[in-house]
C-alpha cells in the first residue's frame, strides 16, 4: 500500500490578475513530482518507483495537472471576487 499526497499552494498578488500556483506531489511522504504553474511545467523528482508503475504514474499526474490548475485558478478568482463584494 502506498499513499499519494498533494500539497497545493496558490497565491494571488493583489493588484495583479495573475495567480501563482505550486503543486508538490508526494508518494509515501517522499517528493515525487513538482509542478510550477508559472512555467506550466512539471519536474519529476523521484520517479524511483520505476518498474512499479512510476513512469506511468508520473505521466498521468503531469497530464492531469493543467486541468486541475485551471480549476484551482477559477476557484481562486471566485474567492477573490467574493472577498471584494464583502468589503
Amino acid at each position: 500500500t502506498h499513499t499519494l499526497r498533494y500539497d497545493v499552494t496558490a497565491c494571488f498578488l493583489e493588484g495583479s490578475e495573475q495567480t501563482r500556483l505550486l503543486v508538490l506531489i508526494y508518494v509515501d511522504d517522499e517528493l515525487f513530482l513538482r509542478y510550477n504553474g508559472d512555467r506550466r511545467s512539471a519536474k519529476p523528482w523521484a520517479c524511483w518507483i520505476k518498474g512499479h508503475g512510476g513512469d506511468e504514474t508520473c505521466a498521468r499526474e503531469v497530464e492531469n495537472l493543467p486541468k486541475e490548475e485551471e480549476r484551482l485558478r477559477e476557484m481562486m478568482a471566485e474567492m477573490i471576487n467574493q472577498k471584494g463584494h464583502d468589503k
